[in-house]
């Protein structure tokens, strides 16, 4: 697989036209494209464009071929895939069962049933429809169900929660992306896998950012407790150097400055 880096104009989001011009190759040649990363560039206001970061696969021949002409700046990418860990050699007696209908619970279900597998799914709470109106009567009126709320039932606690998903930045393995992939098959939109690559790299930003506000905040730390210790220090030199002034200067000085003040109080 390769990784070809396109700009393409505001009004322009046909990538896959603009990467066979650039590569020189037909539209037969790709077994498979998508976008691994989309931003935008306003650096210029009179040329905001949309900066692409595709990914291509071709046959290994072409891709080998195009990788020699260093003008295109192309990377060589692995393809980032989960793998299904293999079957076992031990056959077994029953079907595999799942407690849980959570998203763990209903993915490995689909995983094992994708291998031949015939998994059994059982949950304490109830199915989607009828857990959807238990909780809206909970929220209606007050009446709980102890075996079928927000925590309980298909679809597992993060149901009726607001919707965020993990980054998945640390996921080596891809289970995230095989997730969104599962998604496609049975219907979501492609965009989805478009958003999921954002909010990695958003949340990779943040992670930066963050490392570098909390530097930051303890060199700041650091600077206080210095800034303290001089003032401490400082203080104990003002204290020596007051006790060492006669009483009568202050009264003298004061005098001077017609200021009505005890100077017996700096001291105390």
């Amino acid at each position: 697989m390769l990784r070809v880096e396109i700009n393409l104009k505001i009004d322009n989001d046909n990538y896959e036209e603009e990467v066979v011009k650039l590569l020189k190759i037909k539209s037969s040649d790709i077994k498979t494209i998508s976008i691994n990363k989309k931003s935008v560039d306003a650096r210029r206001r009179d040329a905001i464009h949309y900066h692409y970061s595709i990914d291509i696969e071709l046959e290994s021949k072409l891709e080998d071929e195009l990788l020699k002409n260093k003008k295109l700046k192309l990377n060589k990418v692995v393809k980032e895939e989960y793998q299904i860990p293999k079957n076992g050699s031990n056959k077994l007696e029953n079907r595999p069962i799942i407690v849980g209908s959570g998203p763990a619970g209903l993915f490995a279900a689909y995983l094992l049933a994708s291998k031949g597998f015939h998994p059994l799914v059982i949950d304490r709470g109830e199915e989607m429809t009828k857990r959807v109106k238990t909780v809206n009567t909970f929220l209606e009126k007050g009446t709980l169900n102890e075996e079928s709320n927000v925590s309980f039932g298909e679809g597992g606690a993060g149901t009726f929660s607001d919707g965020k998903l993990k980054t998945m930045i640390r996921d080596k393995e891809h289970r995230g992306k095989k997730v969104f992939d599962i998604f496609i098959e049975n219907g979501a939109d492609s965009d989805i896998l478009k958003e999921m690559e954002r909010q990695k790299a958003k949340a990779e930003a943040t992670k930066a950012r963050t490392t570098d506000e909390k530097a930051n905040l303890q060199k700041n730390i650091a600077d206080l407790k210095k800034q303290r210790k001089e003032l401490e220090e400082q203080g104990d030199k003002f204290k020596e150097v007051l006790g060492n002034i006669h009483r009568e200067d202050y009264e003298t000085v004061l005098s001077k400055l017609n200021v009505d003040f005890d100077p017996k109080g700096l001291l105390e």
